[in-house]
């Protein structure tokens, strides 16, 4: 199948669809497969995207019947948005929603997993569950938290920073990660984060 170069394979039945549309819907598709995620588990929820870029998710969704809430700090990106799309400019750590008012938080490549402040990381958990119903989910990704928000020694020993392999580095960010995220949130399973 054709590829289009960092999105991934184009699905057959795309004919007619100009080049934006095919690069806006594989990217939606790499940003729910990366989240473990369906276009379907989004139906029939109230879902924001936090940092949501240029909110081809939602673009995508929206051709499927669903409505997103977009989300991000960057202002420059609202211009390049359709207007038909809920879009907020707003921060990760202070989200504009009544307590228990949200099913399904996204974040792709986004807060809290670029944030370089350990408290910041704090307040975006706290902020995403506040907002989140009884059942509701957060869920960020690819990867892990940003390594900058340990303390020195906390992630390597001397030692270990000198002779950790690249995966061996990569594995104790993800145990440090998850560690730090289940002191926020006991319930926190390394997948999503459900209420």
């Amino acid at each position: 199948m054709p590829k289009l170069e960092g999105f991934g394979e184009i699905r057959k039945g795309n004919e007619g669809k100009n080049k934006e549309q095919l690069e806006i819907e594989n990217h939606a598709r790499l940003i729910l497969k990366d989240l473990g995620l369906r276009i379907e588990d989004l139906r029939g929820k109230k879902v924001l995207d936090l940092g949501a870029g240029k909110a081809e998710l939602a673009q995508w969704a929206k051709k499927q019947g669903m409505n997103i809430i977009n989300l991000d700090n960057f202002t420059g990106y609202k211009r390049d948005v359709p207007e038909n799309l809920s879009y907020i400019e707003g921060e990760a750590d202070k989200l504009p929603f009544p307590d228990e008012s949200l099913d399904l938080i996204l974040s792709h490549g986004s807060p809290p997993g670029i944030t370089q402040d350990r408290e910041e990381v704090v307040r975006i958990v706290k902020g995403a569950e506040r907002a989140l119903r009884k059942d509701g989910e957060f869920r960020f990704g690819p990867g892990y938290l940003h390594p900058a928000i340990f303390e020195e020694g906390e992630l390597f020993t001397p030692d270990e920073e000198n002779t950790f392999s690249t995966e061996e580095r990569m594995q104790r960010i993800r145990e440090k990660s998850l560690e730090f995220l289940k002191s926020i949130n006991p319930k926190y399973n390394g997948r999503s984060n459900r209420r």
